[in-house]
């Protein structure tokens, strides 16, 4: 399966950063993808997952507290 890079396309703003972090981080949790292709379809690297993550978990914590 190919992919692009979402945030590349021409018609539309670019994702910032911490954007792209947490769609990889997402898509990393699905494991339906290698790790390499999710960080490189999402132009992140592993330092951006770790900057990022516990803004991730934040988000998660909220989800299920808010479904539940």
């Amino acid at each position: 399966m190919k992919f692009t890079n979402p945030h590349l396309f021409a018609d539309s703003a670019p994702l910032p950063r911490r954007h792209r972090v947490l769609i990889a981080l997402y898509a990393l949790e699905l494991g339906r993808q290698s790790r390499t292709e999710i960080l490189t379809v999402n132009d992140v690297t592993e330092a951006d997952l770790a900057e990022f993550q516990a803004d991730w978990l934040r988000m998660r914590r909220r989800r299920r507290a808010s479904a539940a």
